[in-house]
C-alpha cells in the first residue's frame, strides 16, 4: 500500500450542532500522476449523538472534499484505495 505524500484534514462544516460517532469509508482512484479521482463514500455508520443534526451528508461531503485534494507519488499504473475515517464526538451541554 502506497502512502499519500500530502493529506488535508477534514474541514468540519461550521455548524455547532455537528455531533456524530461512527465511521465513514471512502474509495478513490489514485492516478498515474498521483492525483485523486472518483472519491465515493462506500460505507457510513455515522450516528447522531446529543441534540445535533440528524443528517450526516454534509460531513460525508467534507470527507470527500478532503480526500480529493490528497496527493500520492507518481505511479506506473493507477490503483484503487480505501480509507476509513472514525469519529467520536462529545455531547456538548
Amino acid at each position: 500500500m502506497v502512502k499519500p505524500l500530502t493529506t488535508n484534514d477534514v474541514e468540519f462544516p461550521h455548524r455547532t450542532d455537528y455531533q456524530f460517532s461512527g465511521s465513514v469509508t471512502v474509495r478513490y482512484s489514485v492516478q498515474n500522476d498521483g492525483s485523486i479521482a472518483n472519491v465515493t463514500v462506500v460505507g457510513s455508520s455515522l450516528q447522531p449523538i446529543g441534540r445535533g443534526s440528524r443528517d450526516s451528508s454534509e460531513l460525508e461531503a467534507a470527507i470527500v472534499d478532503a480526500v480529493s485534494s490528497w496527493k500520492y507519488p507518481p505511479m506506473r499504473a493507477a490503483c484503487e484505495e480505501t480509507t476509513t475515517f472514525t469519529f467520536q464526538s462529545k455531547v456538548r451541554k
